[in-house]
């Protein structure tokens, strides 16, 4: 090595150390807490739905509001979220969607108006038709019914071409809450490629693998 280059090399300054992006200073403290509030929330979000479309992950959770014995074999869990209410998504090999969906706070008001034939929607899943409320033993236990045609968001109609989308068509809302229960939890069945309303016995099948009643 020659004395030139000895030289140089301690005269190089050292490295610059790493500081705040230049244009955040530009931006403004208005800006830059944004941008951290920004990263706070995609970060919770991240959080939240992390493993959302993972049944490994969605099926425990359910199992916390709605026991069952065994996984029933017709049921595709495709989705799960919890924000505020939990919700799952499954789609039933015998032709049904189902929506399962607790409310962890015991509000009245909130489940008369979901159990209510005069109301025409809730939790902005489209508009309902042809309300009907009645009453069915499931598993010795007498359960709240509503049936009623489940509107399609994009065509009021139910859908393009007389096919209804995913979750539009005939609908049962069931309650499955108890009393004791500190919230409510619910079972929407959407009856699929078919006009004609959920029977009692389609229900009680897709009930029959969950804790519901006394008489298992």
């Amino acid at each position: 090595m020659s004395e030139s280059t000895w030289g140089e090399s301690d005269s190089m300054p050292p490295p610059k150390k790493k500081a705040i992006p230049t244009w955040l200073w530009f931006c403004g403290g208005g800006c830059l807490l944004a941008v951290i509030a920004g990263i706070v929330v995609v970060t919770l979000l991240v959080s939240r739905f992390k493993g959302s479309f993972d049944p490994e992950v969605q099926w425990p959770k359910v199992a916390e509001v709605l026991p069952y014995d065994e996984r029933p074999s017709e049921l595709e869990l495709k989705f799960g979220m919890d924000l505020g209410i939990n919700m799952f998504v499954f789609d039933d090999s015998r032709g049904y969607a189902a929506i399962l969906f607790s409310i962890p706070m015991r509000d009245e008001s909130e489940r008369d108006k979901l159990m209510d034939p005069n109301e025409s929607g809730f939790l902005g899943m489209g508009q309902r038709k042809d309300a009907q409320a009645s009453k069915l033993m499931v598993q010795g236990r007498e359960l709240e019914v509503l049936r009623f045609h489940q509107m399609s968001d994009r065509n009021k109609s139910g859908g393009q071409g007389g096919a209804p989308e995913v979750g539009a068509g005939p609908s049962a809302m069931i309650e499955l809450s108890k009393d004791t229960d500190p919230g409510f939890l619910f079972l929407q069945l959407v009856r699929l490629h078919s006009t004609e309303p959920v029977p009692d016995e389609a229900i009680q099948t897709f009930l029959k693998p969950f804790h519901v009643g006394p008489d298992r």
